[in-house]
């Protein structure tokens, strides 16, 4: 069979994956847009929430937590976790403010911080695969170490300024800024970290449906024993889902230095926890095998809107954590009273 036929027929399979779970994250994802639409238009008088300019602010903004759900689909896919995420983004970011100020370049800012983040993946791959530590324990080590090195190289927590205005465009800059973009009147105004998200998901979601990566992921996942005699390294695997996490905490490190125009040694605090309720709201099980990139970027864009639809709405910011966390519970009652039906 050739490469032209079977490509489709993956295709086909990875869509059949997308579970009641994933179709339920879409339905309240968008009847909450519905409701917010409504409820913003009676309380303030306009279409706020539904409009282009709050549409590109949301997606914006969840480019950040999105960029490193896509990773940490891979990971929990494979029955991991990583913790660290959150700590790696203030490194990564805090490196690439480091180098700004010393005038290294534009380069080099970019490709180091990018470095750290796969070095670093595989180190806790090489901990959870060779050194049999729990991927938790292993990633919390990440989370506690890694923030104090960005205070520590931060000068006593101070934020590092000195943002070349090249290295700006990747957080800050919109498709306008691009010679022969200006004059298209809708994608003129789309942000690069818009793009940069849109490109991170595509690559993510198509590795995971169209190539055996993907595919090896989700068996390893789903019975690493069955897997590994069946021919799948699974210690490859593993060391390759945490690179990918990894990698993806640097871009999104990068996105949001560039947007602050400084590096903050607070960066990503407990960011890990909005980018693993992403992930499990979005359907993909905590105990692997089954998910999917698109899933989790829709669990992202759901506690998104929720959250701009609450501060719309001015409800006091503490009510947030409260409703997030009621969201996740959900979720995850929602994973186990599937497990049990499917047994």
């Amino acid at each position: 069979m050739s490469k032209l036929t079977t490509q489709p027929m993956l295709l086909g399979r990875s869509l059949a994956r997308l579970d009641w779970r994933q179709y339920l994250t879409l339905f309240i994802f968008l009847g909450l847009c519905v409701v917010f639409h409504f409820l913003t238009l009676w309380k303030l008088g306009r279409p706020a929430f539904i409009s282009q300019v709050n549409v590109i602010n949301v997606i914006r903004q969840v480019s950040i937590v999105g960029i490193m759900a896509v990773g940490m689909t891979y990971v929990i896919m494979v029955a991991e976790i990583d913790l660290g995420v959150g700590s790696l983004l203030a490194v990564c970011g805090m490196i690439a403010a480091l180098l700004q100020r010393a005038d290294a370049g534009l380069l080099a800012s970019i490709l180091l911080p990018l470095l750290v983040g796969v070095a670093t993946g595989l180190f806790v791959g090489l901990l959870v695969t060779y050194g049999r530590i729990p991927s938790f324990v292993a990633t919390l080590g990440v989370l506690a170490s890694y923030r104090g090195i960005a205070l520590l190289i931060s000068n006593r927590g101070q934020p590092v300024t000195g943002i070349d205005p090249s290295f700006r465009f990747i957080g800050a800059g919109v498709l306008g800024d691009v010679p022969g973009l200006a004059s298209i009147p809708f994608i003129k105004v789309i942000p690069i970290p818009i793009v940069i998200f849109a490109v991170v998901i595509a690559v993510g979601a198509i590795v995971f449906q169209r190539y055996p990566f993907g595919r090896h992921v989700a068996a390893v996942g789903g019975n690493a024993t069955a897997a590994r005699l069946s021919g799948i390294n699974v210690r490859a695997i593993k060391l390759a889902v945490f690179a990918i996490s990894g990698i993806c905490a640097a871009i999104s490190a990068l996105i949001l230095t560039s947007r602050l125009n400084m590096g903050s040694p607070l960066s990503g605090t407990t960011m890990e926890l909005d980018v693993i309720a992403a992930v499990v709201v979005g359907g993909t099980s905590l105990y692997g095998g089954r998910g999917s990139v698109l899933g989790s970027i829709l669990g992202a864009m759901l506690i998104g809107v929720l959250s701009n639809g609450l501060n719309l709405m001015a409800v006091n910011p503490h009510w947030q954590p409260v409703v997030k966390g009621v969201v996740i519970a959900t979720a995850v009652l929602l994973d186990q009273l599937g497990r049990r039906h499917e047994e």
